[in-house]
């Protein structure tokens, strides 16, 4: 059996959202990947765990990369390839 929350989660790929709730951030940026083709790098291990709620576009990338920075302390650096890496904020 599915719950109707799971089933919204999977068949949110339908409405082009992003919605999941209390999902590590690998989860989040794998999904991203899936829509887009930004290679995204976590550097710091200990921010692949960090649990987040989304509903968000993946074309939204930047907006997220916004919020990573102001809620969980992260410091998006962009590569001269056009990677992202994401690591601690040393502020």
């Amino acid at each position: 059996r599915v719950s109707a929350h799971e089933l919204k989660e999977k068949l949110a790929w339908k409405d082009q959202i992003i919605d999941m709730v209390s999902a590590p951030l690998e989860e989040i940026l794998f999904e991203f990947r899936r829509f887009g083709d930004v290679e995204i790098i976590v550097v710091d291990e200990d921010l692949r765990n960090i649990r987040m709620s989304v509903a968000i576009k993946p074309d939204n990338l930047e907006d997220f990369i916004d919020l990573l920075e102001l809620a969980e302390g992260v410091k998006a650096i962009n590569t001269p390839s056009g990677s992202i890496l994401l690591t601690r904020s040393s502020d």
